[in-house]
């Protein structure tokens, strides 16, 4: 059992820095009293959550973990905006400082249930069921950024959450998990391109409809020197693969522009394997990964003339590290993450340091020298 308490307050202004009328420099200084732009709010926010669970032991191999939780959620926004429209040659035709005073406040109860058997070290099977709740934040509900305007009718988020697998241990020397997973949300965030009366494009983040996630899950590793050469005790070289294959999309929308299509930043494949050596002192670790094209939009558009919305590439990132234990003093450590100079993204950014992508970090290494006294 138990109770958590959580009370916090955000606060967050915005203005244009000096600077942003010539378009020249960088300044982040900026004078509330005469900018267009203004905006200032207070997130007020406040938690109380109770939870209990507890295992059933059926039998020596059979167990059923059944939980409930209760959720008591006041999410708050005060303070205001400044709205101000220009004509073509940037003059100021329409300004208007709007107050707001936003409470949301809910209580629910959501639940979950756990099954396990244990047949043997090798051998044990799961299965959980649960619901979901995502709570909408700050941004959800007001956004500072001219480039994005939220739902203002913008509800959590509830679902479901359901596994079954299998996984276990075999002699210290091949362990596994490996399952199958669905996740089901009525009402999913997300965010897609329009445009205003007065074709201005933006981003709108609403419900855009119900989303399920089916996939598999799986993680496998193997000690190899216990096969070619057992007598080697202070050597161990091991391999290791994991590998999920996911199919998120939108389904049952009304808006054709959505159905059936991919939920964002969800890729289809994401796989990693490696290498790990051990010899006495010295340890040694080579690591690829791989992840899948994935789109960041509910329309999946593969290209926007904004940049803000579109594909992000499928990418291959290889990472190798290792130490050395001189003593119980002195160690070494180094480490190459990126270690064939891939040039790719995660992500983009609709405002700094955007608009566009985020082009990930190059190859990098470092070296440290620990001593402990």
């Amino acid at each position: 059992m138990g109770l958590r308490y959580y009370h916090g307050n955000t606060d967050r202004e915005q203005g244009l820095g000096n600077n942003a009328k010539t378009g020249t420099g960088s300044d982040f200084d900026y004078n509330p009293a005469d900018n267009d732009y203004y905006s200032k709010y207070d997130f007020p926010n406040e938690n109380v959550s109770v939870f209990a669970e507890n295992i059933f032991r059926i039998t020596p191999r059979f167990s059923i973990i059944p939980g409930i939780r209760f959720e008591n959620i006041v999410t708050k926004a005060n303070g205001f905006y400044t709205q101000v429209n220009k004509d073509f040659a940037g003059n100021i035709i329409y300004k208007k400082l709007t107050n707001e005073d936003k409470n949301n406040g809910r209580s629910f109860v959501i639940g979950g249930i756990g099954l396990s058997y244990f047949k043997s070290e090798a051998m044990q099977f799961y299965g959980n069921i649960s619901q979901n709740y995502r709570a909408i934040n700050f941004n959800d509900i007001r956004s500072i950024n001219k480039n994005i305007q939220v739902d203002p009718n913008l509800q959590d988020e509830k679902g479901y959450s359901a596994d079954l697998g299998m996984r276990g241990n075999v002699s210290g020397v091949f362990n596994y998990d490996v399952s199958v997973f669905a996740i089901n949300y009525d009402n999913r965030i997300g965010t897609v391109d329009t445009v205003d009366a007065n074709f201005n494009d933006y981003r709108y983040r609403t419900n855009i409809s119900k989303s399920r996630n089916i996939g598999l899950e799986s993680f496998a590793e193997l000690e190899l020197l216990h096969f070619i050469a057992p007598q080697q005790n202070n050597t161990k070289l091991s391999v290791f693969i994991n590998l999920a294959l996911i199919d998120a999309r939108y389904i049952s929308s009304k808006v054709s522009a959505y159905n059936n299509r991919k939920v964002e930043l969800a890729p289809d494949v994401i796989f990693k394997t490696g290498l790990t050596y051990q010899y006495k002192k010295l340890s040694a670790s080579y690591q690829l990964a791989y992840t899948s094209e994935q789109f960041t939009d509910a329309t999946n558009a593969a290209f926007t003339s904004n940049a803000i919305n579109g594909l992000i590439s499928a990418y291959t990132v290889m990472d190798l590290s290792a130490a050395y234990q001189f003593n119980k003093t002195f160690s070494l450590q180094g480490s190459v993450n990126n270690l064939a100079d891939e040039r790719y993204f995660t992500r983009r950014a609709d405002s700094y340091p955007g608009p566009g992508i985020v082009p990930s970090d190059a190859r990098a290494f470092y070296i440290t020298l620990q001593v402990k006294l």
